[in-house]
């Protein structure tokens, strides 16, 4: 039996090699609909994520302007190494961003917020089966914050 760890690393591996092509057509079509559920769902405050490129994760970007034209708020996690836990910082157009040690972009210098605030939380994943399981990279960052509320 495959274990979880061969798992992931499998999956990201075919992910880094999809189509550029192909993953710009899946990312334009993942934004359309998430634009259209934010427009029909009156959403206030979107926790969203910012993309590791170099994983050819869902890049949400395109949609910032729209949100923040619309009133909405974005917030982003920061990841906090030493207690092993998201902070959540609120993400306009003047943020400035860096990559932290594993690639991930963050806020820099963004007002905090609390989790609890959120209307609407996306949570990124290496895959997930219909039922809705995931499996992301293994750090247990978003199971245990999830847990928490």
């Amino acid at each position: 039996m495959i274990t979880k760890k061969t798992f992931r690393t499998v999956i990201l591996h075919y992910r880094k090699l999809l189509d550029g092509v192909l993953y710009q057509q899946y990312n334009e079509k993942l934004c359309r609909k998430l634009e259209e559920f934010l427009m029909s769902h009156k959403v206030q405050t979107m926790h969203g994520f910012l993309s590791i490129a170099k994983n050819k994760e869902p890049d949400i970007s395109p949609l910032f302007n729209k949100i923040w034209s619309e009133g909405m708020q974005l917030m982003v996690p920061k990841t906090d190494f030493m207690f092993k836990q998201l902070r959540h910082y609120y993400l306009d157009a003047n943020t400035r961003l860096v990559e932290n040690k594993k690639g991930i972009p963050e806020p820099i210098d963004a007002e905090e917020g609390s989790f609890e605030e959120a209307d609407l939380v996306l949570v990124p994943l290496l895959v997930s089966d219909q039922q809705g399981y995931r499996i992301g990279y293994g750090g247990g960052y978003y199971d245990k914050l999830l847990a928490e509320t």
